[in-house]
């Protein structure tokens, strides 16, 4: 997700933000991805038994949502390969840049 961010935010500004959400329980796993992913700087939510993200969200491990600015969900994806520069990273680019185009 860094390196969509990174490509892109010259255009995207500050229309586009990208959160990761740890489920509640994996609180580890946090130090884990910021000591094997140093250049990650996008913000982690660590969900908790009081937030209950994935719960509202209806979300699992690896699913990817592409929110409006009213914060409805557009498109939803379950596991997009996204870390090889491959067609699914294009198309969650694309998808991005249609709701920033409405």
């Amino acid at each position: 997700m860094q390196e969509i961010v990174s490509g892109n935010i010259d255009r995207w500004g500050d229309d586009v933000a990208f959160i990761s959400v740890n489920k509640a329980g994996y609180e580890d796993g946090v130090a884990d991805i910021e000591a094997n992913y140093p250049e990650a700087v996008l913000p982690i939510l660590q969900d908790d038994s009081t937030t209950q993200a994935f719960f509202n969200c209806g979300a699992a491990k690896y699913h990817f949502y592409v929110l409006d600015g009213q914060q409805n969900v557009v498109h939803a994806h379950y596991a997009l390969t996204i870390e090889d520069g491959g067609t699914e990273m294009q198309r969650l680019i694309d998808e991005v840049d249609g709701v920033l185009s409405r």
